[in-house]
């Protein structure tokens, strides 16, 4: 499908019609919430003594939810399992060509800036109705030797040098419709366009993590009358 994207708007929450999904603006996220309070963030740690005298070693790689199905994000958003397991087996010749990067924090464009990418999803997989991904944060020489920032991955690995919570989020576009509840449905015309670094992603889960192991946690399950436990937004978000 064909897109004009010069007169595309950016739609936020509670709006219809067809635009840049970017899954940001998720609002305050309690950090005493039983999902967010006592949960393993820290990712290996970048320690001065690292061998060779670096400040860190290469390849450096996190985790993440990339995206979930059938539930409702704190975007007021759900995105159904056939339009997402589509997008994702189209995502997926990107990510087996090493060209699924992504940038630090969201634009407002559908054109991935090269002098601000930060990372590359280089495996995805899904668990039940989550996509999970390896990511490599692509730093430069100057932060891998002597800890001097100079590109937008440098940016992420300090922040998480500083054990700063930071999370991924998608960027599409695509059409929105509430249903009956005032939910808003994401349309079949949906095209992914990458996976960016956030700070506070809309997705229930979608933080970044050190070990694979550590992304279970975040994996929706069911609950005992078989339907997918839905995490609510109201107990994320303060009033």
């Amino acid at each position: 499908m064909l897109y004009d994207y010069r007169d595309v708007k950016i739609l936020k929450k509670g709006q219809e019609g067809f635009g840049f999904l970017i899954e940001e603006d998720s609002g305050f996220i309690s950090p005493t919430h039983e999902l967010n309070a006592n949960t393993p963030f820290l990712v290996t740690e970048i320690d001065g003594g690292s061998k060779h005298g670096a400040i860190i070693t290469e390849p450096y790689y996190v985790y993440a939810v990339l995206t979930k199905c059938d539930v409702l994000n704190r975007n007021n958003r759900i995105y159904g399992e056939d339009i997402q397991k589509r997008e994702a087996e189209k995502f997926q010749t990107i990510v087996d060509d090493f060209r699924a990067v992504g940038e630090h924090n969201h634009p407002d464009s559908s054109v991935i800036a090269g002098d601000r990418v930060s990372h590359n999803v280089i495996k995805m997989w899904w668990e039940k109705k989550s996509l999970l991904g390896q990511i490599e944060l692509i730093l430069s020489p100057a932060y891998v030797k002597y800890g001097i920032i100079c590109c937008q991955a440098d940016y992420v690995a300090n922040l998480l040098r500083h054990k700063i919570k930071i999370g991924i989020s998608s960027r599409a576009v695509g059409t929105v419709k509430k249903n009956e509840k005032g939910i808003d449905i994401v349309q079949d015309d949906l095209e992914w366009i990458c996976f960016d670094i956030v700070i506070n992603p809309s997705n229930t889960g979608s933080w970044i993590v050190g070990k694979p192991e550590m992304m279970r946690q975040f994996v929706e399950t069911e609950n005992k009358k078989g339907s997918l436990l839905i995490d609510s937004c109201k107990n994320f978000l303060l009033s």
